[in-house]
């Protein structure tokens, strides 16, 4: 019998009261179903102490372990090597590390002989517990050039980025929940997956790991909706860059939601692009808590690569929203390269006055590894990007903005959007704001 287990390492629990993270369910499940693998996931919070690690570890210890899988991501990642330093003596086990993180980090500092995997890993691990169940050594393992479809490349195997995502047994079944003893498994709200990828190209976005998107099979869908009805789940977070990669899909699922899970109130992401009439009569019947949209800017001196949306259907589409009743919330980024403090208040304006969210976020830009935009960074083109390594890469100064002007950019971004978000019936207009702004610092001088 393999052993297998996954550390989930949960944050925002405030926000999103879950402790198993989907990568490790979705692992989980794949091969939950073979008559040869025990699969387990031990909920962790990513900030643990020295200390917790050292107990977790021991946890590990006793658990006769022979694959441990641990996933790498920006908030993760200081912890997970913790993890693995913690456990390096044991040299019969496979520590399998996977997640976007890979693609950016240097690895020669891992402690041991971790097997790092980049893209999707399905199959990978289906694999890999193959090959431990034929007692294969470790070290054997280490010396494959391909593991599954994987092909490795200066250390890391990296799964096909076109590959269809594969999928054996449903999330939130009676034999997921048979199968894996989620003991402190909430249903109070859940996170799923029906796409993976973007069909978009924004320069900025993390969501580059595959060429194009990846939509889960329809029958797949319909079985995990009707899943989350059954098991009274009240609230789901669809993480689709867009949720269900396309619009016909979009449609779909939240038809699905309509017919076998009415009761589950709905939380994701879309791009005005995929709205049209029939979309929104759609929406208009469905159990909205949040859709998001990132608007980012309609500052179009910022490159199209970079923002890469289209402002017509922003000013088109989102008024509409409003009209059928949904739930939505604008997201603006703040110190875009080409944007400046002029073109932002006017994009603050334009949201407020014309499109009317139900919330209103702004977003410092993080210059995220492995985008284009890191390849503005340190460079001698004229549309250049500075950014913060030490904080992950919080943007500092750009060809179009000073460090100065980025500060007052930002206060201004956080007053505004605290104001206008306290406003819960009626929604302020932009000059309301501003006149409310400057009413409290008049107040506190």
């Amino acid at each position: 019998m393999v052993n297998v287990v996954f550390v989930s390492l949960y944050l925002r629990t405030d926000e999103y009261p879950q402790k198993y993270t989907l990568s490790s369910m979705r692992l989980a499940s794949y091969i939950m179903s073979r008559e040869d693998v025990n699969v387990r996931i031990i909920p962790s919070k990513y900030d643990m102490t020295d200390c917790e690690i050292e107990e977790l570890a021991e946890t590990l210890d006793g658990m006769n372990i022979n694959i441990l899988g641990l996933s790498a991501y920006v908030w993760t990642w200081d912890v997970i090597k913790k993890i693995n330093s913690a456990i390096t003596h044991r040299n019969d086990l496979c520590v399998m590390v996977g997640g976007p993180e890979l693609k950016s980090r240097p690895l020669d500092d891992w402690e041991g002989k971790p097997i790092f995997v980049y893209g999707d890993a399905e199959l990978f691990l289906d694999e890999l517990c193959t090959l431990m169940s034929e007692k294969r050594d470790v070290r054997d393992i280490h010396t494959r050039d391909i593991i599954s479809d994987a092909v490795k490349k200066n250390g890391v195997y990296y799964t096909p980025l076109d590959r269809k995502i594969a999928w054996r047994n449903a999330l939130y079944s009676e034999e997921f929940f048979k199968k894996l003893k989620l003991n402190e498994f909430s249903n109070e709200f859940v996170w799923i997956d029906m796409s993976r990828g973007c069909t978009y190209q924004c320069g900025y976005c993390g969501f580059r790991n595959r060429k194009g998107v990846a939509i889960l099979q329809k029958d797949a869908i319909h079985e995990e909706i009707i899943n989350l009805g059954k098991m009274d789940a009240k609230r789901v977070f669809i993480v689709d860059a867009n949720l269900g990669g396309i619009p016909a899909i979009g449609k779909f699922i939240f038809s699905e939601f309509a017919k076998y899970a009415p009761n589950v109130k709905i939380i994701g992401y879309l791009r005005p692009e995929f709205l049209d009439d029939e979309y929104l009569a759609i929406l208009e019947k469905s159990n909205i808590e949040e859709l998001r949209f990132g608007i980012q800017t309609i500052n179009e001196n910022v490159p199209r690569w970079i923002r890469n949306n289209d402002i017509t259907a922003v000013k088109t589409m989102l008024p509409k929203l409003k009209d059928v009743g949904v739930f939505w919330r604008a997201e603006l980024m703040v110190g875009l390269p080409g944007d400046d403090f002029k073109a932002l208040k006017e994009s603050f304006r334009f949201v407020i006055d014309e499109i009317q969210p139900s919330l209103l976020f702004a977003y410092r830009l993080t210059v995220l590894h492995g985008t284009e935009v890191e390849q503005l960074c340190n460079s001698n083109v004229s549309e250049w990007v500075k950014a913060d390594e030490s904080s992950g890469g919080k943007v500092l100064a750009s060809f179009s903005y000073s460090e100065k002007e980025l500060m007052e950019m930002l206060d201004f971004s956080n007053k505004i959007t605290n104001l206008y978000n306290k406003a819960k019936v009626i929604k302020p207009t932009y000059e309301e704001l501003l006149d409310c702004m400057k009413n409290k610092v008049n107040n506190e001088s």
